[in-house]
């Protein structure tokens, strides 16, 4: 049962199909399908009537108007998304949300479009979303979030929940720009996890975050610095300075000898900075615009966004090399005068945030040609939708990977199935406890050893060879599965492994007799 829920939780699903970004002027979620360019559904974050901190829809700075102000979102690998609420209200903590990617009929009990809001009433009154309040059946719980009390007296009401991030093993870390700290949070129930008074990061004011795969949260301020917690150990490592100012920050997960890189979009004019731990400086390889937004893509090459007039936006590879820099024409009328936000979907195309004008801008990843502008609800602002860490590399693939394997033998069993032994070797950077083998989504076939547990950790650089049994499977046919190297039950690397099954040899069917020549009788 442990495999299966871990299973659940690391192996990629068809919620890479989506996107999602908050619309602070309206309090609601929109899920956007990335392949046709349409936004397929939307989800309340707050009450819709019969709540005093019913949010109106605004087109002023939500500050000056009180409440949630979604802004803040990261999916998990399973699809599930987790929404964080700032809460502009003096009186309320910060709401975070989970919305499940699947489940209920659209259009009866889940949204299956723009318009298809459902509600969520308050019923007893309370300004607390209660079990039952919200009409729409993926969204599965709102928690509050830090300790109940105005800051003067050590609380977080008022506290402004500004970053949201994942790690892992699934723990969801808050960070409250006001009170200046990081709560742990329990992505299945939304329960606040120990220690319950949180991590500070003080003077740091936290304004994002995103957990690498070595374990380490990377928080930004909107001033100049990067804060480091180590989420094993729950502690502040430290916290780097630089001499630009902060908003937004996306790392790229180096897989075997490649660095773990740390992106901060910057102004007034450097575009991003880059930090790779444990450098002790940051380097400025392309000082080119004012940028609230960054990303990065698969390959490890970073966006950026021009924060005010035109929406431009450029890609540059990890050595600063500009890759392609589209700015739309005036006369196309996709320039974007409020850029606040940039998402990398899994194909590796861009969405650019146009916070004024309520819509997203698509740019091709390849050549940052125009693809499309996508309507979606008042003053969309978000920062991108990272899922936990992992390493995603196949063994045909080029590149290092964080777990290259090595085929050792496979060979046809006589119950129609084959014998698969391989060699996997840790090259993710750390101790491994546990393998993890997971068919891909919509596979027939079947593993027979799914997690193994090592009698000894697997240190970096070891190897260990491993024997599976795989069933219902045709001769010859292809199969794929993901390979997941494990510490403590948290995924450090996932890859995909395809073995080539050999074709068995058919069942033979010896020619019938030839019938004997006829004989002539003599006469």
């Amino acid at each position: 049962m442990a495999a299966v829920l871990l299973a659940a939780l690391l192996v990629p699903s068809v919620s890479a199909q989506f996107i999602y970004v908050g619309n602070t002027g309206e309090d609601t979620v929109s899920k956007i399908d990335i392949n046709t360019n349409t936004e397929v559904a939307r989800y309340s974050t707050w009450f819709t009537s019969s709540s005093p901190f019913n949010h109106v829809p605004h087109r002023s700075h939500p500050n000056t108007q009180g409440g949630p102000c979604p802004s803040r979102i990261v999916q998990d690998p399973a699809g599930n998304v987790y929404v964080l609420n700032r809460f502009f209200n003096p009186s309320h903590l910060p709401v975070l949300m989970k919305i499940a990617p699947t489940g209920g009929t659209p259009g009866v009990d889940t949204s299956n479009g723009p318009t298809n809001v459902l509600p969520i009433n308050d019923v007893n009154n309370n300004n607390t979303i209660d079990s039952g309040e919200a009409k729409d059946v993926r969204i599965l719980w709102a928690k509050e979030i830090g300790t109940a009390g105005p800051i003067s007296g050590g609380g977080d009401e008022a506290a402004w929940g500004r970053a949201l991030g994942i790690d892992a093993t699934g723990v969801l870390w808050v960070g409250m720009f006001n009170t200046k700290r990081y709560y742990r949070v329990d992505s299945a129930t939304g329960n606040m996890l120990p220690p319950l008074t949180g991590i500070s990061v003080a003077p740091q004011m936290p304004y994002g975050c995103q957990v690498a795969i070595d374990g380490k949260l990377w928080s930004v301020d909107n001033g100049s610095s990067l804060a480091e917690i180590d989420t094993a150990t729950k502690t502040l490592l430290g916290i780097h300075s630089h001499g630009g100012t902060n908003y937004s920050l996306s790392i790229f997960n180096g897989c075997g000898s490649d660095p773990i890189k740390v992106y901060v979009s910057n102004r007034p004019a450097n575009t991003y900075l880059t930090y790779a731990p444990p450098a002790t400086t940051f380097s400025t390889p392309v000082p080119k615009f004012d940028s609230l937004a960054v990303g990065v893509d698969h390959k490890g090459n970073i966006l950026s966004g021009e924060w005010h007039t035109t929406g431009r936006v450029m890609k540059t590879s990890p050595t600063g090399a500009v890759l392609w820099d589209q700015t739309p024409p005036a006369s196309s009328g996709n320039q974007i005068n409020d850029l606040h936000g940039l998402i990398v979907d899994n194909n590796d195309d861009v969405w650019a945030v146009d916070l004024e004008k309520d819509r997203l801008i698509k740019y091709s990843g390849v050549d940052g040609h125009f693809i499309a502008a996508v309507p979606v609800g008042i003053m969309p602002y978000t920062y991108g939708n990272p899922p936990a860490p992992t390493c995603s590399d196949t063994t045909t693939g080029t590149g290092p990977s964080c777990a290259p394997v090595t085929d050792k033998d496979i060979h046809c069993d006589l119950n129609g199935g084959y014998s698969y032994t391989f060699t996997v070797t840790n090259s993710a950077g750390g101790d491994m406890s546990q393998i993890l083998l997971t068919p891909l989504p919509g596979s027939t076939f079947t593993l027979s050893q799914e997690l193994f547990n090592l009698p000894t950790p697997l240190h970096n650089g070891q190897s260990t060879t491993l024997s599976v049994s795989i069933g219902n499977v045709k001769p010859g046919e292809k199969i794929c599965f993901f390979l997941s190297l494990m510490s403590d039950k948290a995924a450090c690397c996932i890859v995909q492994v395809c073995p080539k099954l050999p074709k068995c040899g058919d069942t033979y069917y010896p020619p019938p007799p030839r019938p004997s020549p006829t004989v002539k009788k003599r006469r």
